[in-house]
């Protein structure tokens, strides 16, 4: 038998076809947590607080380590672990046995995702601050390839032959193949779901956000990535009809809001190319019970895991505190499934729920609603790893803890879900958190990050919106969209850095603090109710917490950027009028383009926070620039090309 087995595996790999992983429990994603060789272990990163943990499964004892650097993600390439350092611009390769700092490289502007190979000879980082994906030989820790993946590249997964990389970007709903073989890229296309305007006609077109860590299941077959699909362009009212807003009317799992969960899969061919005319895209709707209330599950995903057999794709919830458990479909010719997917075939009816409200539509046979089944957690999942077949932990960055999930009860319901035919959404309450550390942020700020990234707090939305304040301010950022606001185009504007020293806070409304802002939004577009003045502040607390962004090119120091200062203080071209230095902001509100009362954004990081304008009409700085050559927003009608390249690479130094 042996000797039939040597000559097989050699003859599959040279059809090409896929041989998969030879340990089911190893990562093929990029992950906030990953398990030990030897599978007694998790490793989890604690970014907030720079922290490592190793949880010992038996004992459910932990051991932690300062890893400064606001490690992001964790991969394990035999017995070590590679950590992305993402404010040092570094990979820590950390023993994983001592949890000793073996070294640190130094990669680039704000690592992010990091997967390596299962036999640990390579390891692939995005650099999301430089647009970059680079590979790296463990053995000398040398770069051997460079892609250039734009948008902010963040999450990986790896074909577990190595044949086929796949990169998620935070913006443009980018999703991007490279062909380890040939150094090939291409970006994939995305599925396009039109939908109808609440009270109209008018056709809408949802917007796709890729937004979380993906994974490749065992056998190199499926890719699943989590996504988000908006309504950012049917209009938005910040009056509310009822006290907290108007924004329930979804049951069953068969309505679709504003804003829509969603994980999609593709097929990998056995040469590890994917598919995409066979892709196929499920809405995670559901309900879980949770402390006698019964709040709807529809928060973006924030990872994908794949149980060890491949048949099902554990799905975290971040915002909603749950995991939905999603089968795989049996075969490709759809002849053992439904609809030959995740969910079902399903008819939405929306109803007009403000923030939340969802057009009407027809899902067709890629598209399926109603996830199978749910657990409830008493944590914010942002990733899942597995210890053994049935064994699952739910691991959260938030509140630095892990939690397991019933497993086994949620993939038996799924499947008994699924061949009776969905008449219901079974779920289940999880166990106890288990904390990963003894440290903690300043109590104001965690508090203010619980409220920020809940889509289950009623205190800040109506459950059944699936909106947090994270959701378009995602990663306490932007999400790079433009939203119709009271019949206005709003670029939003990115949370990062200590915003309350750049009031106003908003484009166009006089508010005059975070917290202000914090208690409008969420009590009127969000349909939250009775949020304390406090917890507002506290909100405020956690947004001025966080850093401004490491954009490659800040505090850059050339000739361009000393050249490009010069111009940016000219009289004549004015910027520093309304932007002047250490805010780059007047603080103050102005006339333009027929708009009244624009208020000046600082330009701090204004690197990373492309679309620009209130209208996010501008792609780019250098758009900005070309807008300005009418006079209405300082004037560079006078500068030359190379004067605008000079002036563009002083503003990316900021």
């Amino acid at each position: 038998m042996s000797r039939t087995v040597a000559s097989v595996v050699p003859l599959l790999a040279l059809l090409g076809c896929n041989q998969g992983l030879d340990d089911n429990l190893f990562a093929t994603g990029s992950a906030t947590a990953v398990t030990s060789a030897d599978h007694k272990s998790v490793f989890a990163v604690n970014p907030a607080i720079d922290g490592l943990s190793r949880f010992d499964v038996d004992t459910e004892s932990v051991t932690e380590v300062v890893l400064e650097g606001e490690p992001t993600r964790v991969a394990r390439a035999g017995d070590r672990l590679l950590v992305t350092l993402r404010t040092e611009r570094a990979l820590a390769v950390v023993d994983a046995n001592t949890l000793e700092v073996e070294r640190t490289v130094q990669v680039g502007a704000e690592p992010f995702g990091v997967v390596t190979d299962e036999a640990g000879s390579r390891a692939f980082v995005t650099l999301s601050q430089q647009d970059e994906v680079i590979e790296l030989d463990l053995s000398s820790f040398e770069v051997t390839r460079r892609w250039t993946v734009t948008q902010e590249p963040r999450w990986l997964a790896l074909e577990p032959d190595g044949r086929s990389l796949f990169v998620g970007s935070t913006f443009g709903a980018r999703l991007t193949h490279i062909d380890l073989r040939s150094g090939e890229m291409q970006q994939l296309p995305m599925p396009s779901v039109d939908s109808t305007a609440p009270d109209s006609e008018v056709i809408v077109e949802l917007t796709p956000r890729l937004t979380g860590d993906p994974a490749i299941s065992p056998d190199g077959e499926v890719l699943a990535v989590p996504m988000l699909w908006v309504d950012n362009l049917s209009d938005i009212s910040s009056e509310m009809d009822e006290p907290g807003g108007s924004y329930g009317s979804v049951s069953g799992g068969e309505r679709f809001g504003r804003f829509n969960a969603a994980v999609m899969t593709v097929p990998l061919d056995s040469k590890g190319q994917p598919e995409m005319d066979e892709s196929e895209v499920t809405f995670v709707v559901g309900f879980v019970e949770l402390e006698e209330l019964f709040p709807t599950v529809r928060s973006y995903p924030a990872a994908v895991t794949w149980s060890p057999d491949g048949d099902v794709a554990m799905v975290a919830m971040e915002g909603s505190q749950a995991v939905a458990a999603m089968t795989r479909r049996i075969s490709k010719d759809h002849s053992d499934d439904l609809n030959g997917g995740f969910g079902r075939t399903a008819m939405v009816d929306f109803a007009d729920t403000g923030f939340s409200r969802g057009p009407e539509s027809i899902i067709d046979d890629r598209f399926g609603s109603n996830a199978s089944a749910f657990v409830g957690l008493s944590t914010m999942p942002q990733g899942l790893v597995f210890t053994d077949d049935s064994t699952l932990w739910a691991h959260s960055g938030i509140q630095h803890s892990i939690e397991p999930v019933d497993f086994d009860g949620a993939r038996d319901a799924a499947r008994e879900n699924r061949r009776q035919e969905f008449e219901s959404t079974p779920s289940f309450q999880g166990a106890d958190a288990l904390a990963l550390s003894d440290r903690a942020l300043p109590g104001d700020v965690q508090t203010g990050r619980r409220l920020f990234f809940s889509a289950v707090d009623t205190r800040m939305s109506t459950t059944s919106a699936g909106v947090s304040c994270s959701t378009c301010h995602f990663d306490g950022r932007t999400d790079g969209l433009t939203w119709n606001l009271d019949g206005l185009p709003r670029q939003v504007p990115s949370l990062a850095g200590q915003v309350s020293l750049t009031e106003p806070v908003t484009w166009f409304d006089e508010v005059s603090s975070v917290a202000d802002e914090a208690m409008i939004t969420s009590q009127s577009r969000m349909g939250g109710d009775d949020l304390s003045r406090t917890q507002a502040e506290y909100i405020e607390a956690y947004v001025d917490w966080s850093r401004d962004v490491d954009h490659k090119d800040k505090g850059a120091q050339t000739e361009a950027v000393t050249r490009g200062q010069a111009i940016f203080e000219r009289e004549d071209v004015a910027c520093s009028s309304c932007h002047p230095a250490p805010l780059y902001t007047d603080g103050d509100k102005h006339d333009m383009y027929g708009v009244n009362g624009v208020a000046t954004p600082s330009l701090i990081g204004v690197a990373a926070t492309a679309p620009y304008l209130h209208t996010g009409s501008a792609p780019s700085l250098r758009g900005v620039l070309e807008t300005a050559r009418g006079g209405e927003m300082g004037d560079t009608s006078s500068l030359s090309e190379q004067e605008m390249d000079d002036l563009v690479a002083y503003l990316r130094s900021l």
